[in-house]
């Protein structure tokens, strides 16, 4: 095909021969010619722009150029789309043998990690607010046991203290205290005693723990001032707690591992590794919007370059309804349930109601699994 490398006058303006492509498709224009190219002509257009005719192939219509050259007669340039042709790289027959195959690869494998999440646990809602005393410890204490007695043979547990596990006095200025069923002080014992019982719980199953606690807005000790993340019931609870288990006798905590994480001083976040996977913990109030909010803080922090953009998994608390997106291929965000039956005042401002409980899922490979809300 000689004339595909002899060009017998220039295009006119518009006409360009060459290839674009985008790795997948694209368009080539061939060089001016005095036929309509064949299949055959078009492979060696394809092969003089550097495109292998065994993996590309012209598709759809063919746009047609012609002009007249004084003493050339007239003549024709061709612009089509060009496409990958499709691979074939299995053979069928294999392909149909291997659907009959057992599986060789159990995503719940023996040895995953199994997260608890505990969130907006506000012990001290009332049973007119849409929980009650009673309620929240019986659905704290049945949720951790259904949650380990679900996951069987599990190498270790993250344990996720999400925020607000006090209903508190500072919501709404105070507007809400008399609907608590607790003083402060009830609030604050009552939790001590519920994060003890789980850390206790739990180590009766496995011998490595992470708890890991972050402040939620309910657990704020004023707002009268602005005060650190960390001046937070929320995190004087758990750390109580830690303190109490450091004094326990040492031959009692023999051959068990527990870490516990909280935020630095003045971050409302922790970010840390638990069985290979990369997880950070925040309540939600640090944005507005159940999921868009959580892209937008985990993307500015992504762009930044802090400890967050290191992270497989985000799970925050505050909105009281579980969801779960697959943000990226290798991102996942998980919103915690709360444990109430209700929120009365979000009712009758909105209508909106959800399913309460204690959430857990494994993690395999850094994707959540196994998903449950006991």
């Amino acid at each position: 095909m000689g004339d595909v490398d002899k060009m017998m006058s220039a295009p006119p303006k518009g006409v360009t021969p060459g290839v674009v492509m985008d790795g997948i498709e694209g368009v080539v224009t061939s060089p001016p010619r005095t036929t309509p190219p064949s299949e055959d002509d078009w492979g060696h257009v394809l092969e003089a722009f550097g495109l292998d005719p065994e993996k590309y192939s012209v598709e759809g219509p063919v746009r047609h150029s012609a002009w007249e050259v004084p003493g050339h007669g007239v003549q024709h340039a061709y612009r089509a789309k060009v496409v990958l042709r499709p691979q074939h790289n299995s053979d069928i027959e294999d392909l149909l043998d291997s659907i009959y195959l057992d599986s060789v690869n159990n995503v719940t494998r023996d040895g995953n990690w199994l997260t608890i999440v505990l969130s907006d646990t506000h012990i001290g809602k009332s049973v007119e607010a849409g929980a009650g005393a009673e309620y929240l410890i019986g659905r704290w204490k049945t949720g951790v046991i259904k949650a380990l007695e679900h996951h069987e043979n599990i190498g270790g547990v993250n344990l996720v203290f999400a925020g607000d596990l006090t209903e508190g006095y500072t919501s709404q200025d105070g507007k809400m205290i008399a609907e608590c069923d607790l003083t402060l002080a009830e609030q604050l014992r009552v939790c001590q005693h519920l994060v003890s019982w789980t850390v206790q719980e739990i180590l009766s199953h496995v011998d490595d723990l992470v708890v890991a606690t972050v402040p939620g807005n309910h657990g704020e000790t004023t707002r009268k001032q602005s005060r650190p993340m960390s001046d937070n019931y929320d995190i004087m609870i758990v750390s109580a707690v830690q303190d109490a288990f450091s004094m326990v006798d040492s031959e009692m905590m023999r051959g068990k591992n527990v870490r516990w994480l909280y935020p630095d001083h003045t971050r409302g976040s922790v970010t840390y590794d638990c069985g290979g996977t990369v997880f950070t913990i925040v309540h939600g109030h640090l944005f507005k919007g159940q999921i868009s909010g959580a892209e937008k803080w985990w993307s500015g922090h992504i762009a930044n370059d802090s400890e967050e953009a290191f992270a497989d998994i985000l799970i925050s608390g505050h909105f009281h309804n579980f969801h779960i997106e697959s943000w990226t291929a290798k991102r996942w965000i998980v919103s915690a349930p709360a444990l109430e039956k209700e929120s009365t005042w979000f009712r009758n401002r909105t209508g909106s109601t959800s399913y309460g409980g204690v959430l857990s899922f494994v993690t395999v490979d850094g994707v959540p699994r196994n998903i449950n809300i006991f």
